[in-house]
């Protein structure tokens, strides 16, 4: 049995003791996306990534059926069953537009939540908008204002997910040439000062990409937010770390020595195909 709290149990944990529902809370929400799920199949997938979800027909209308632990999975199956991980991105990312429904944990744990076709829907939109990698540069930074209530409780999570990609995240107050003002966090990614410039876009963008995920479901619990990326030496760096906010990072953890086979679906960019 899965015996720590997954990030899911822990976001609806906090969801209900802020007195909001978890099936619509935005850190609910952001920590199913970011989730590897386990997908209940009717069959092995194919060789091609196309897989059959094993559906429920409810009331609600047709409904997968997933789990954030693979010993979850095992423990509502009751035995051997066919089965894909697959990213929370890429699931409802797959069954969006398709009238199907989510039941996640059925059952198994205190996470269990259950998403109707229209909030698979919404999801899927929140994740559809193309995001910039490089926010605009600011003209000065300065120690962030007060932050509404539960906004670093939706930060903090998804940065503590990014750790592994993150060497350091500071949050500050920006003015930029327009005039607005608003959040920036600056960010120094690990190896960004050996890695080439193809691969520092590309951990960039997916690093921006993760956290306009964030604000996008969070709503109004969370302000306009941007990200610019730094490395060593440079003057936006040297200003967040003396004006910011910093945020403490977990240590990534060590990888396993022998690394497991690629599941289908593990690219949230490149879901497999549903049939």
């Amino acid at each position: 049995m899965t015996d720590a709290a997954t990030p899911l149990d822990r976001a609806v944990l906090a969801a209900r003791d802020a007195g909001q529902a978890p099936e619509t809370a935005g850190r609910v929400a952001d920590a199913l996306l970011a989730a590897p799920l386990w997908l209940l199949l009717e069959e092995e997938p194919g060789t091609d990534d196309s897989f059959k979800p094993r559906l429920l027909e409810l009331e609600a209308g047709p409904t997968a059926l997933a789990f954030d632990a693979e010993d979850r999975l095992a423990e509502f199956a009751d035995g051997p069953v066919a089965h894909i991980q697959i990213p929370g991105r890429a699931l409802v990312s797959t069954f969006a537009g398709s009238g199907v429904c989510l039941a996640v944990n059925p059952g198994v744990a205190e996470s269990e939540l259950f998403w109707d076709a229209a909030t698979v829907d919404w999801a899927a939109e929140a994740l559809a908008g193309e995001v910039e990698a490089e926010a605009a540069r600011p003209e000065a930074i300065a120690a962030p204002g007060p932050l509404p209530p539960g906004a670093l409780e939706l930060l903090g999570p998804k940065l503590a997910a990014l750790a592994p990609s993150l060497a350091e995240a500071w949050l500050t107050e920006a003015q930029f040439s327009d005039g607005s003002a608003r959040l920036l966090l600056v960010l120094r990614l690990n190896g960004a000062e050996k890695a080439d410039e193809a691969t520092r876009a590309e951990a960039e963008a997916a690093t921006a990409r993760a956290l306009a995920d964030t604000g996008r479901l969070a709503g109004a619990s969370l302000p306009e937010l941007d990200a610019a990326f730094a490395v060593e030496g440079e003057p936006l760096l040297e200003r967040a770390r003396r004006l910011g906010l910093g945020v403490d990072l977990p240590e990534p953890q060590k990888p396993a020595r022998r690394a497991a086979p690629k599941a289908p679906g593990s690219d949230p960019d490149a879901p497999p195909i549903l049939r």
